[in-house]
Formats: C-alpha cells, sequence, structure tokens
C-alpha cells in the first residue's frame, strides 16, 4: 500500500471512530439527563427560522454545550432558551445576547435574532437557558442523521 493511501486510511479511520465516541457519548449523556430532568451537557439543534442569518441559517445544526454559571455568559454569546413569550411559549428559540440585567431575581438576558430589528420581548432567566452554541453544521439538517433533532 502506498504511504498517502495508508496515511488517509489511517486519518479516516480515526475521524470515524472519534465521531462514533463522540455520538455514543452524545446519546447516553442526553438519556442520562432526560431520566434525571436535567439539561444534557451537550444537544443538537435544528435551525427552523431565519432569525439568526446570516449567522445561522434555515437547515443548520447547532451544537450547544450547558452552561453552568450564569456569569460566564457574555455579551455577544449564541444562547439556545426555552422562550417564555406568549407567542412562542415552551419552544426552544437560539439568539445572540444583546444585554444584561442585574435584577435582585438574578442575572436576566435581552435576546435578539441577527435579523430581528428589535430585542426580544422578554428577557430570558437563566434557568430558561439551555445552553451556548459551540458549533454549527452549515444544512445539517438536510442530512438523515439531523432530520428530527
Amino acid at each position: 500500500m502506498k504511504p498517502i493511501t495508508r496515511t488517509i486510511l489511517i486519518i479516516l479511520t480515526v475521524l470515524l471512530v472519534s465521531l462514533g465516541t463522540f455520538l455514543v457519548y452524545y446519546q447516553v449523556s442526553f438519556r442520562r439527563a432526560e431520566a434525571n430532568g436535567t439539561i444534557p451537557p451537550l444537544a443538537f439543534y435544528t435551525v427552523i427560522t431565519a432569525s439568526m442569518e446570516p449567522t445561522i441559517k434555515v437547515d443548520d445544526v447547532i451544537l450547544i454545550r450547558r452552561v453552568n454559571n450564569p456569569e460566564t455568559i457574555k455579551l455577544g454569546d449564541i444562547v439556545t432558551f426555552i422562550s417564555m413569550n406568549e407567542r412562542s411559549r415552551g419552544i426552544p428559540v437560539t439568539h445572540r445576547v444583546q444585554n444584561i440585567e442585574n435584577t435582585p431575581e438574578g442575572l436576566r438576558f435581552i435576546t435578539a435574532g441577527d435579523s430581528n430589528i428589535t430585542d426580544d420581548m422578554e428577557s430570558v432567566s437563566f434557568e430558561s437557558i439551555l445552553g451556548r452554541m459551540i458549533f454549527k453544521i452549515p444544512g445539517g439538517a438536510k442530512t438523515p442523521f439531523f432530520s428530527n433533532s
């Protein structure tokens, strides 16, 4: 076998093993968090609206990481949270942090989609935040693996 072919084969094997390991970890941690009623350490979400364009487009898949401390959320972070807005109550929303307010009840986050003209109507409590975006898979929802995430 040629050295270049062998190197490519090794790299592909390492990538596939790494991906497989990650997917097993993801499934186990997600199921454990679900059983305990907690937020999983990592989660995939499919974007279905254009509110974050051009940063995140419809059909992109994002990977979020749970945030354990509200003080680590900074201006400009992209967070996914459970909406408390009357129109979209209970639905996960992914928007950018525009401002942070220190209230007697704790930190509140003012968010907005990148393509929205105004901030979201309701501020977001830390308890509503599912996580911070750490990775984006452009057009990932068009692949069978993410079609139901």
